[in-house]
């Protein structure tokens, strides 16, 4: 079963990608790994993260575009590249943390290009815990009640134990390829 899936020709549509990582992770990432879906995790986690980085800075991105629109360019770019790398970095180096644990762990299996599929899949579940916060910030906002900080640390920490777990889950998929003929 796990080669029939890893060995699919036709190439799921990106809602079924990240309903399947969030649901069945060992299902996508057996999927992932396969000929038919190479390369399109970090497409999908890369749009992921974009539409992560708008909701979560909506009202800066606003007057970004205020700047840009009013005459002063070079400080909305500046603005906007200044919000980019505050805001994504961590996901990234977290990321490639789980990046390069299913590379060096995957032994004489390892491929660094599936590996990084490997990684974008299992960190489908970091960007799912930290739209849920986005989410709960919004209604707080219309309800009246506020996101404090031991409730975002207690979501981060259960978002990065979610990550290595799924990503221990990808080392085992990644161990399970067939050997390649050198």
């Amino acid at each position: 079963m796990v080669d029939a899936a890893r060995n699919k020709t036709s190439s799921r549509g990106f809602v079924w990608r990240i309903g399947a990582a969030l649901v069945s992770p060992r299902r996508a990432l057996i999927e992932a790994d396969g000929p038919a879906n190479a390369g399109q995790a970090p497409t999908d986690i890369t749009i992921l993260i974009a539409l992560l980085f708008v909701a979560f800075n909506l009202g800066s991105l606003v007057t970004i575009g205020y700047l840009l629109v009013g005459g002063d360019f070079l400080g909305g770019v500046q603005s906007l590249v200044a919000r980019l790398a505050h805001d994504v970095q961590k996901p990234l180096l977290l990321l490639l943390g789980g990046f390069v644990a299913i590379t060096l762990f995957a032994g004489s299996r390892r491929r660094p290009g599936s590996d990084s599929d490997l990684a974008c899949v299992a960190f489908v579940s970091v960007i799912a815990w930290a739209s849920g916060l986005a989410a709960l910030r919004v209604v707080g906002t219309h309800v009246g009640f506020s996101i404090g900080a031991q409730f975002t640390q207690w979501v981060s920490a259960l978002a990065i134990i979610s990550y290595v777990a799924i990503v221990i889950i990808a080392i085992s998929v990644a161990r399970g390829r067939p050997k390649e003929d050198s």
